[in-house]
């Protein structure tokens, strides 16, 4: 094959390849117009969003220790874990050389069992520093007959009534904020749970944490079982709309997206957060049933054609 043969091959696949390049830019183009002209859209739909903010703390009851007046193998009266009693009601009985009752010092809830840290809280002792609490032994059961000595703890009673406390750290948001200068936290045991109303009995703010001392108007048995815990502190409820965040864009530093009306989309400043599961909750600057351009970042303001 001479010189000029391979030129001519050469020339023929430069060529060819130009216009395979050229053929993918075009083509590229027309995409980027489909898609800009063809954009896949979302709906706005309504959406409530409520503030949680977490509580971790402490909680703090009053309680007795109780203890066998004497050695030998005793057995619970009350059953499983432990329930409410009244005062002289028989809680255990200690067998020696002759059966003995134990009976209620005062009404409460009797729980046969210690988790060590009795007697060792109170506010005084948690309120100061600002240091997280440490996670405080779980409570632990005695088993139903065993041998004891005199003056071994067998359980104790918690006096009822008493309203529970905690002494527990949240971060301060300003809607927690405002919550606090009314007197009153909406508190909740968990995601799920009901709304409890707990009475604010001191406050200290520590910059972008606050310290509370609360009283809290449930107290069942079982929870007993933990003193370290974590509550959800419900500060306030909006409604708006949500829409996918991808939706959402950043422009001239305002935060908005593309809405769609008719057949013409343009920019529109919003207010809200982003949620989770891919979701932004707007509180301003959307109505339900908004049309808004899906993916903001390949939009811009003009016609499009939705059908």
């Amino acid at each position: 094959m001479d010189f000029k043969e391979k030129r001519k091959k050469l020339l023929y696949g430069v060529i060819v390849l130009c216009f395979i390049t050229a053929a993918i830019w075009i083509y590229g183009l027309w995409w980027r117009y489909y898609e800009v002209t063809h954009p896949r859209i979302a709906q706005a739909i309504p959406h409530s969003y409520e503030e949680q903010v977490p509580l971790y703390g402490v909680l703090l009851w009053d309680e007795v220790v109780v203890t066998s007046p004497l050695k030998g193998t005793l057995s619970y009266a009350v059953s499983g874990h432990g329930g409410r009693v009244s005062k002289g009601d028989v809680i255990a009985t200690v067998t020696a050389s002759a059966r003995q009752q134990l009976r209620a010092p005062q009404t409460g809830y009797f729980i046969p069992g210690l988790d060590g840290v009795e007697g060792g809280l109170s506010y005084s002792s948690l309120w100061g520093g600002e240091e997280k609490f440490p996670d405080l032994p779980s409570l632990r059961y005695f088993p139903g007959n065993h041998k004891v000595n005199k003056g071994d703890a067998i359980g104790k009673i918690i006096p009822m009534p008493q309203q529970l406390r905690i002494v527990g750290y949240a971060d301060l948001t300003p809607a927690l904020e405002k919550q606090l200068a009314r007197g009153v936290l909406l508190v909740r045991r968990g995601p799920k749970e009901s709304l409890y109303e707990a009475g604010i009995r001191v406050v200290r703010k520590m910059g972008y944490r606050t310290k509370l001392y609360l009283s809290l108007p449930f107290f069942p048995v079982n929870i007993v079982k933990n003193r370290s815990v974590s509550y959800l502190i419900s500060t306030e409820e909006r409604v708006g709309v949500s829409v996918p965040q991808s939706a959402v864009i950043l422009r001239g530093g305002k935060l908005g997206v593309f809405l769609v009306e008719g057949n013409y989309a343009c920019f529109k400043e919003i207010n809200g957060i982003p949620l989770s599961d891919h979701l932004f909750f707007v509180t301003s600057g959307l109505q339900p049933g908004n049309i808004v351009i899906l993916k903001a970042d390949h939009a811009r303001e003009g016609r499009v054609e939705l059908w």
